[in-house]
């Protein structure tokens, strides 16, 4: 085999696996992007998109989110389908259907 088999050099090395992996990105800007990679662990899954600026936040899980002075009310989520309905961007209004259930290859679909 070309691609390993029992015979591969590394085919008996004990790699070590992290449970969870977690990389701090900062920009150019000053801005820091946090990306966590679990595979491992036992939990039910979660993508757990989260997108956090100065004034608000959006979580993927739950599709919850909260606008400084624009919610509902304060120190509650929002249910974030009518903040979508309304500001999301043309481009998702006009081939997001296309994307629908593409998984990673999604993409290529829109592009």
């Amino acid at each position: 085999m070309d691609n390993g088999g029992p015979d591969h050099p590394y085919a008996n090395i004990d790699f070590n696996l992290g449970d969870i992996i977690t990389t701090m990105i900062k920009c150019a800007n000053g801005e820091t992007i946090i990306v966590t990679h679990d595979t491992n662990l036992p939990r039910p899954y979660s993508l757990g998109f989260r997108v956090e600026g100065t004034n608000g936040l959006w979580y993927n899980d739950g599709n919850m989110i909260y606008i400084e002075g624009k919610s509902k009310e304060p120190d509650e989520w929002d249910d974030a389908e009518a903040w979508i309905q309304q500001y999301d961007h043309k481009f998702w209004r006009e081939k997001g259907q296309e994307a629908e259930g593409g998984g990673h290859g999604a993409w290529t679909i829109l592009c």
